[in-house]
C-alpha cells in the first residue's frame, strides 16, 4: 500500500507549527509568571509602606490622646486640691463664727428676745458650737495630708505623660524600623556589620518592625530615612512641655493650663457666698440677697423688749494667686459679718416709746487656707478675677469687707503643701494656630529585585526576562498624617462650635493620605540617579 506525499507533507508542517505555538505558550507564560511576581511583590511591598506608616502615626495619635487624657486628670486633680484649700479655710471660718470672740453678741440679742429668738438662734448654736470645732480641726488636720496625696498623683500623671511621649517616639522609629543601626548601614564608605556587638546593641526587634512583618526582605530606603527622620523632628516640634511657672517662657499661651483649670472649678470653689446666712444656711448657696435668719414680730409690741432682727452674711470664695510669674498657689479665704436690731421700750407720760438699738457689720467669723508658696491674701493678684470679685466678693461687701481684713492680717496659715499649684504639661506648641493636622508621615520603602521570583530562576538561567526595576530595587511610597476632628454628630457641644486642636480633647485619630505631585516627583527622581 502506498502513502500519499501529500500527507507526510502535511504532517510536517503541524508537527513544526506546533512547536513553534508551545514556545511561545511557554514564552507568555514565563512573560505572565514574570509580571505576575512583580504585581504580586509590588503589592505586598505597598501594603507594607501603607502598614508601616498607619501604624506609626496611630502611636502618634494615641500619644496626643494620652496627653489629653493626663491634662484633664491632672486639672480634675487641681480642682480637688482647689477643693480641699476652700473646705478648710470655710471650716476655719465655720468654727470662728460660733466659737470666735464676737459670738457672744447674737446670743446676748437673743437672750433678751423672746422665746422665737431663742428657739431659732440658741437651739441650733449649741450644736453649732462643738460640731464646727471639731470640724474645723479634723480639716487642720486631714487637709494638708489630701493636698499632698493629690499633689503626688499629679507628679505622676506628668511623669507618666513624658514617659509616654518619649517612649511613643521610640515605638514610631521601630514601627518602621528607624532603628540606628540601619540609619548607620545607609551612609556611604559604613560597613555596619564591622560594628560586631555594637550592632546589636543600635538594632531593634524585627518583631515591632511593621515593614518585615508584612515583607520580611523591605526596608526602608535611604529617601524614607531621611524623611522619617524630618518627620519625626517635625513631631516634636508640633508639640511642647509648657511651664505656666516661668515668666515669658510661652508667652500669653503659657495661661491655657491656668486659664482651663480656674473655668474647671466648681461653684463650692468658686463663690461660697450664703442666701440667707445664719446656721441653718452657713452652707454655701449662690446668691447676692440679703434675706433675714431671725425676725421677731412680737418684738413690736409695747414693751416686748429683745432681738427684732440678727442675721449673717457670709462670702468666700478660693483664688489661684499669682506669685511673681508663677501661678503657683492655691488660697482661700472665707469671713461671715453679723447685723443685728434691738428694740427697748420706754414709757414717757404713760406713751410707749422703742428705742431701736442697731449692731451694723460686725465681723462674726473668718477663716483661710492655702497651698503652694506662701502668699497673701489680697483682693489683687489672682488670676483672671477682678479685685471686686475676689475670694466671692468678701471684700466688696460691708458685711463681710471687716472679716475679710482681720484675717487678711493674720495671713492664709501655713502652706498644706509647699509644692502644690500648676505643673509643666504638654500642649501643642502654636495654639494660635488650628492645628487640624499633625505632621505628615511620607515612607519610602525598597525591595531588592534579587529577592523577587523571575523566569530567570526558575528556568535555570536559560529564560531570561528583565524585571524592569530601576537601580535594581521595586519602591514603594506611602503617606499617613494625624488628624484632629470631634464630630459634631457624635461628640456634639452644647455651643455648636467646631473645636480646634489641642491637648485637652482626646479625639485624635489616624489616617492614609494620598501623597503629593512633589513627594512623587522626589522619590522618582531619587531612582533615576
Amino acid at each position: 500500500m502506498s502513502v500519499s506525499p501529500h500527507l507526510i507533507y502535511q504532517r510536517g508542517q503541524a508537527l513544526v507549527f506546533s512547536l513553534v505555538t508551545v514556545v511561545i505558550i511557554l514564552l507568555v507564560m514565563v512573560s505572565m509568571y514574570t509580571m505576575g511576581q512583580q504585581s504580586i511583590n509590588k503589592m505586598r511591598l505597598q501594603n507594607a509602606a501603607d502598614a508601616a506608616a498607619y501604624s506609626a502615626v496611630q502611636a502618634e495619635a494615641r500619644d496626643y490622646n494620652f496627653s489629653a487624657y493626663t491634662n484633664r486628670a491632672v486639672i480634675a486633680n487641681q480642682v480637688a486640691v482647689a477643693q480641699v484649700v476652700g473646705l478648710t479655710s470655710w471650716a476655719k471660718g465655720y468654727a470662728a463664727t460660733y466659737n470666735g470672740p464676737s459670738s457672744w453678741v447674737p446670743q446676748v440679742l437673743s437672750g433678751l428676745g423672746g422665746p422665737l429668738a431663742k428657739i431659732f438662734w440658741d437651739t441650733p448654736v449649741k450644736a453649732y458650737k462643738p460640731a464646727s470645732k471639731a470640724f474645723g480641726k479634723a480639716m487642720e488636720t486631714a487637709g494638708p495630708i489630701a493636698v499632698k496625696l493629690l499633689d503626688v498623683l499629679i507628679d505622676v500623671l506628668n511623669a507618666a505623660q513624658m514617659v509616654y511621649h518619649y517612649g511613643t517616639a521610640l515605638t514610631v522609629a521601630q514601627t518602621i524600623g528607624l532603628s540606628p543601626a540601619a540609619v548607620i548601614d545607609k551612609l556611604p564608605g559604613v560597613d555596619v556589620d564591622s560594628l560586631g556587638v555594637v550592632k546589636d546593641l543600635l538594632s531593634f526587634n524585627e518583631a515591632y518592625n511593621v515593614i518585615k512583618l508584612n515583607d520580611k526582605d523591605a526596608d526602608l530606603s535611604t529617601p524614607g530615612m531621611a524623611a522619617a527622620i524630618v518627620h519625626l523632628a517635625q513631631w516634636f516640634m508640633f508639640t511642647s512641655q509648657k511651664d505656666p511657672n516661668v515668666l515669658n517662657k510661652d508667652g500669653a499661651q503659657a495661661d491655657r493650663m491656668a486659664q482651663v483649670t480656674k473655668n474647671s472649678l466648681d461653684g463650692f470653689s468658686k463663690n461660697r457666698n450664703t442666701e440667707g446666712g445664719g446656721p441653718g444656711n452657713i452652707f454655701p448657696a449662690e446668691s447676692m440677697y440679703l434675706t433675714p435668719f431671725v425676725v421677731d414680730p412680737t418684738r413690736l409690741i409695747p414693751y416686748q423688749n429683745g432681738a427684732l432682727l440678727m442675721m449673717l452674711w457670709h462670702r468666700g470664695g478660693t483664688e489661684l494667686k499669682k506669685v511673681g510669674a508663677a501661678k503657683k498657689t492655691w488660697s482661700a479665704m472665707d469671713g461671715t459679718g453679723f447685723f443685728g436690731a434691738a428694740i427697748f421700750w420706754i414709757s414717757i407720760l404713760g406713751i410707749p416709746i422703742p428705742i431701736p438699738i442697731i449692731i451694723p457689720f460686725l465681723p462674726m467669723g473668718w477663716g483661710a487656707a492655702q497651698a503652694g508658696q506662701s502668699s497673701n491674701l489680697l483682693a489683687t493678684n489672682n488670676f483672671d478675677t477682678e479685685p471686686s470679685d475676689a475670694y466671692g466678693g468678701i471684700y466688696n461687701n460691708p458685711m463681710t469687707a471687716g472679716a475679710a481684713g482681720i484675717q487678711a492680717g493674720k495671713g492664709a496659715g501655713s502652706t498644706m503643701d509647699s509644692k502644690a499649684g500648676l505643673r509643666k504639661y504638654f500642649d501643642v506648641k502654636n495654639d494660635t494656630k488650628p492645628n487640624l493636622q499633625g505632621p505628615p508621615l511620607v515612607l519610602e520603602i525598597e525591595k531588592a529585585d534579587t529577592n523577587i521570583p523571575t523566569s530567570n530562576k526558575i528556568s535555570g538561567g536559560q529564560l531570561t526576562l528583565q524585571n524592569g526595576t530601576r537601580s535594581g530595587y521595586m519602591r514603594s511610597l506611602s503617606k499617613a498624617e494625624v488628624y484632629f476632628s470631634r464630630p459634631k454628630k457624635l461628640f456634639a457641644r452644647g455651643d455648636g462650635k467646631t473645636e480646634l486642636a489641642s491637648l485637652y480633647s482626646p479625639y485624635w485619630q489616624a489616617r492614609l493620605a494620598p501623597n503629593s505631585f512633589l513627594e512623587q516627583y522626589a522619590s522618582m527622581s531619587y531612582q533615576l540617579w
